[in-house]
């Protein structure tokens, strides 16, 4: 009974967070502006809070490390409260947007204890992720492959439904890459289903030139590839060549039409695009005090390039270390990445098993990407960030074997 109690708040907390996104999503690209999608994500918002009240407990680390976990959760507290003082948008926004408090939020998730379930829950629920990845690229098929260049040629400003629209796809497949290390184990018709979704993705949002969506994407599957090419024999490699040389030869044989279906992202492909911005908030930033502590969760900083297709103020940075220095400060920011790099070496080099080092990579890939985004949000990327840090900081996980494992999960 307490077993069946424990599965269904961990389907209650990953489908409150896939009904939170998809609700959102809904809102944003399909069904625009209709309400009533609003009312979706605030009942996984509601799913959520339920399951995690229910969920069993444990404090994630030990010693000198739990003192920097419990300066992260003061200065993240904080944070949402100086923001809720000086609000930049209305209170109501707070619950919806998965920028605001949401990101000050989940690092409590790592109180949860992570168990074999919420593993076997997990590997449900990507592939849930990954079907909602292919519908909406074939829902938009027109938009995403056939006319890509002139949907963005069409933008005016620096339209959202335009910008992030195509790198959707690619936010909800990412789940199921991170498990690419399991390949092996998928079934033969979810391996056909998760390629033809991977490629897809990737193909919507490169023509739109979405760069770090597909790179975070890219670098999963290489290196799931390399685990694989390791450990297996070289059918792989086989495949792997064979993709190269059809890929290569398509490319040279029709130049032309490649050249203008990735258009845009030929155009952007070495582009600076962040330097502007970031020249901008080191010339505002110029207190010690906002270094240190940041300005809040609504806090801003004054942007004069891009003031012609925004706010003169912005309330991000798309440069995540330094979204992270603006609302909290160096005092968010340290803690926070220590707390990963920590994790990380204790996946890599401590555990007996590939589901921890699996975390760690994922972990790992986290630190990267936060240069060009990867700010905390209210998404199954950082509900699996925060579990796979307790993960790797559970010794109950690293001493685990494989055998042991494959006994008590399923991927």
């Amino acid at each position: 009974m307490i077993l069946q109690k424990e599965t269904l708040y961990w389907q209650l907390l990953v489908g409150g967070f896939f009904l939170f996104s998809t609700g959102s999503c809904m809102h944003d690209y399909i069904f625009i502006d209709k309400n009533i999608f609003r009312i979706v994500s605030l009942l996984g918002v509601v799913c959520i809070l339920a399951a995690y009240l229910k969920l069993p407990k444990r404090y994630p680390f030990k010693g000198i490390w739990r003192n920097l976990f419990n300066l992260f959760l003061w200065i993240n507290i904080i944070t949402i409260l100086r923001g809720i003082i000086n609000p930049v948008v209305p209170y109501h926004s707070f619950l919806i947007s998965s920028s605001y408090m949401w990101t000050y939020l989940m690092p409590f998730i790592m109180f949860l204890k992570p168990t074999s379930i919420f593993v076997k829950t997990l590997s449900v629920w990507i592939w849930i992720y990954a079907y909602f990845a292919l519908a909406f690229c074939l829902y938009n098929f027109p938009d995403f492959y056939i006319n890509a260049s002139e949907v963005m040629r069409s933008m005016i400003g620096w339209d959202a439904f335009y910008v992030n629209r195509p790198q959707v796809p690619c936010k909800y497949v990412l789940p199921c890459c991170a498990f690419l290390f399991y390949y092996h184990n998928f079934p033969k018709n979810k391996k056909i289903v998760l390629w033809i979704t991977i490629v897809l993705s990737l193909g919507a949002a490169l023509m739109a030139g979405r760069r770090s969506s597909a790179a975070t994407v890219l670098c999963f599957i290489l290196a799931a590839i390399c685990y694989l090419y390791y450990k297996s024999n070289r059918k792989l490699f086989i495949l792997l060549s064979i993709i190269i040389i059809v890929g290569w030869s398509a490319y040279h044989i029709n130049f032309q039409f490649w050249e203008e279906k990735f258009e845009y992202l030929l155009g952007r492909i070495d582009a600076d695009t962040r330097s502007g911005v970031e020249t901008d908030f080191f010339k505002d930033m110029t207190s010690a005090f906002d270094w240190i502590f940041g300005r809040g969760m609504s806090g801003t900083y004054m942007s004069p390039s891009v003031a012609e297709i925004d706010k003169l103020h912005r309330n991000v940075i798309e440069t995540g270390y330094l979204n992270l220095i603006l609302h909290g400060g160096l005092c968010l920011l340290i803690p926070y990445v220590m707390l990963m790099i920590k994790s990380v070496y204790q996946g890599l080099f401590f555990s007996h098993n590939l589901l921890c080092k699996v975390c760690a990579i994922y972990i790992g890939m986290h630190i990267l990407f936060l240069y060009p985004g990867g700010t905390p949000q209210l998404s199954i990327q950082y509900l699996m960030l925060y579990i796979f840090i307790a993960i790797c900081n559970s010794r109950t996980w690293l001493t685990k074997t494989e055998n042991e494992i494959k006994l008590s999960v399923t991927i």
